[in-house]
């Protein structure tokens, strides 16, 4: 049961979302039209071991957080049942507070929310069935990137959600690490492709959706 809640979980985000972004993992695996988006997400204060309670059949989910993106800004509903899946194109799974390297379609596009899984319970409803129990805290999007002819590579920044004990948003940043990570880029994929600073902008009317 508490293995089919984490596979539940996975499910509603992989098959009936967004489409994850692959993870770069060489310049090879690098498509004809594809670029390598590099970044970080951290909250401000982190999240605390204790405020995440998931099965362990979820334990995977910990410390990620999921970047949903789309080519144009718009309103994305976040109300239970994941009305959101419809309405999303591209994610990125990543783990809050390490860089992340995933292969994107070479266009620009919007940052629209992102999503912490803080719990997620499986119980028994009867002998042979049972139900999860799942509470997700959204971030607010508004966010930019843009891409240019012949970008192989793109540094977006260290997207900051500053936050309050009860996971109101306070502050959005974006920081600019690009030496730390043109470093880790040239180490994982050496230095025959540059790697291009491409800092999410806020958009002229940011919005966002709340919890």
């Amino acid at each position: 049961m508490r293995l089919g809640a984490a596979l539940l979980a996975l499910f509603c985000l992989a098959a009936c979302g967004p489409r994850f972004l692959p993870e770069a993992q060489s310049l090879a695996s690098l498509k004809p039209g594809e670029v390598i988006l590099v970044g970080k997400v951290e909250l401000v204060p982190p999240l605390d071991k204790d405020e995440q309670d998931l099965d362990w059949g979820a334990g995977g989910l910990r410390g990620k957080i999921y970047l949903f993106a789309g080519d144009k800004w718009r309103d994305v509903d976040t109300t239970p049942g994941f009305g959101l899946n419809r309405e999303l194109d591209d994610g990125i799974e990543a783990v809050l507070g390490e860089t992340f390297f995933v292969q994107s379609p070479h266009r620009p596009f919007v940052l629209l929310l992102s999503m912490v899984i803080l719990n997620l319970r499986a119980y028994a409803t009867g002998p042979r069935s049972s139900a999860v129990d799942t509470d997700y805290l959204f971030f607010p999007g508004g966010l930019q990137v843009s891409v240019q002819p012949g970008d192989k590579a793109l540094y977006l920044g260290t997207i900051r959600y500053h936050r309050d004990e009860f996971f109101e948003t306070k502050k959005i940043e974006v920081a600019d690490d690009f030496g730390k990570a043109q470093a880790a880029f040239q180490k994982k994929f050496g230095g025959k492709v540059s790697l291009r600073k491409s800092l999410a902008v806020p958009l002229s009317k940011p919005a966002g959706k709340k919890k």
